[in-house]
């Protein structure tokens, strides 16, 4: 017997078998994938969560690094602020790096499972991590006060102060007492605030912070001038004049000697004035270079042992010849200036060590590519009507020196630069003096200082006022906070 063909209606019956079951599976697999999504979407947000955590917890503790705390407060610093942006690390999740001065925070978070724990038990996490890093946004800064405690920067009286191209910063604060007013082109910057009374303005044309972060002393470790020993066993020195020219030899000179107008040369070595050096009626001192001379790195040490150099008239000069490179070591002496006077130093190193370098009354000072450094709380003053006038040398003078470098006291020594008086004043360069004392109470001409002028405390009083011109000589900046991943 032969098989009879289905009827239609058996063909419709298995066909909507066919669907029902296609349905199941794609709904199953629909469900499925929703389940992946709404668990994903979970995972997604919770990522986002800890990245902010993460984010925030390294911003805070680098900042804590830029305020000097210790590893431990830095450390606790972040699993504070990541527990305030509600996610849970401990101590080993944060790593400070002091070498580079970053800070990496890990966060890692379990994820609630809505369907996935249908069919995974497995671990469900998602972790992340962030990099907070301290770099310094340079700040062109002509006026830069280095201590932290009592006031950077002081001005009482009918002060006038003017920061042409340039920003003013006190690592403390910012003092004023009187109708007195410190301008900047630039900004006008304090740590710890500005404190005033009576008419007293702080003024920046790009704005005021009063409570920016240190600044670094960017000279720090910069190496003094070698101190020359107290020289022993030297021959006596003599001179001798021949075509109006007198020349002299290295060597001690027990009385002294007196160059009287006229021209006068020195060869290359070390000469020990044990009494005054004079020089007067427009004399020139030459000092000759000699490439066999053999004295690193001066060709000259001009060595005052309790003596000064003892400057009368005008017209006098001291003139490197060559590439002679000397240094002028004041053993507890100085340049004496007597009445009407003029004196134009010698290129190179001049050290004072333990006695002020001071003019007065109607005497000029004038220096280019010079070094004038102070040791022992000796230091620099002029008063009454004075002109001097100083330029560095762009390259180094001595092994380690920073171009530039004009006006350099040593670490720990307690020195004073102090202006007084109505003075034509004019230098250039690097002022540099770590735990020394700018006394401005004079009225200089017009711009006074060209550069930058890095000291402990600067203090203007009375009817000082002047303008320091910002050039850039040594780099300067703002430590700052930045999320680098």
């Amino acid at each position: 017997m032969g098989t009879q063909p289905a009827s239609g209606r058996d063909r419709r019956d298995a066909h909507d078998g066919q669907v029902l079951i296609l349905v199941a599976i794609a709904t199953a697999i629909l469900l499925a994938f929703a389940a992946l999504a709404v668990d994903a979407g979970m995972a997604l947000a919770e990522r986002r969560g800890a990245q902010n955590a993460a984010d925030a917890a390294s911003m805070a503790a680098a900042q804590a690094m830029l305020d000097g705390a210790s590893t431990e407060v830095v450390r606790e610093t972040a699993v504070e602020y990541a527990r305030l942006n509600g996610y849970e690390i401990t101590l080993d999740d944060v790593r400070p790096n002091d070498d580079d001065e970053t800070v990496e925070v890990d966060v890692v978070v379990d994820v609630p499972r809505f369907f996935l724990g249908a069919f995974y038990e497995g671990d469900w996490q998602v972790g992340t991590d962030a990099v907070a890093t301290l770099e310094d946004v340079p700040r062109n800064y002509a006026l830069l006060t280095l201590r932290e405690s009592g006031p950077g920067i002081n001005m009482s009286g009918n002060v006038g102060i003017n920061i042409e191209g340039g920003s003013a910063m006190s690592n403390s604060y910012m003092a004023c007492n009187g109708n007195n007013e410190l301008y900047a082109d630039e900004n006008v910057d304090s740590h710890d605030g500005f404190n005033t009374t009576g008419n007293c303005e702080f003024t920046g044309e790009q704005g005021e912070n009063p409570s920016a972060p240190r600044v670094d002393d960017p000279l720090e470790g910069t190496p003094t001038p070698p101190r020359p020993s107290t020289p022993s066993g030297l021959s006596e020195g003599s001179c001798s004049s021949s075509g109006g020219v007198t020349t002299c030899s290295p060597g001690a000179y027990p009385s002294g000697h007196t160059f009287n107008g006229g021209t006068h040369r020195l060869q290359p070595g070390v000469y020990h004035f044990e009494d005054d050096l004079e020089i007067r009626g427009g004399a020139t001192v030459e000092l000759i270079d000699s490439p066999s001379a053999g004295h690193e790195p001066f060709t000259h040490t001009i060595y005052l042992d309790n003596s000064d150099i003892d400057v009368r008239n005008r017209g006098n000069e001291f003139v490197t010849v060559g590439s002679s490179n000397p240094i002028f070591y004041f053993d507890n002496g100085t340049i004496d200036m007597g009445g009407n006077t003029d004196l134009t130093l010698a290129s190179g190193v001049h050290y004072f060590d333990g006695q002020d370098l001071s003019i007065s009354g109607n005497q000029d000072l004038y220096g280019y590519e010079i070094m004038l450094f102070f040791d022992n709380n000796a230091g620099f003053s002029n008063a009454g009507t004075t002109d001097f006038e100083f330029t560095p040398s762009s390259t180094p003078l001595y092994p380690g020196m920073h171009p530039d470098l004009l006006f350099f006291t040593a670490p720990g020594s307690a020195s004073t630069f102090n202006l007084v008086g109505t003075s034509n004043t004019y230098f250039e360069g690097i002022t540099y003096m770590p735990d020394g004392l700018l006394d401005f109470r004079g009225t200089a001409d017009g711009v006074w200082a060209r550069g930058q002028v890095i000291v402990d405390q600067a203090d203007f009083r009375g009817n000082a006022s002047g303008t320091i011109e910002y050039r850039d000589h040594v780099d300067l900046g703002v430590p700052r906070v930045w999320l680098v991943r």
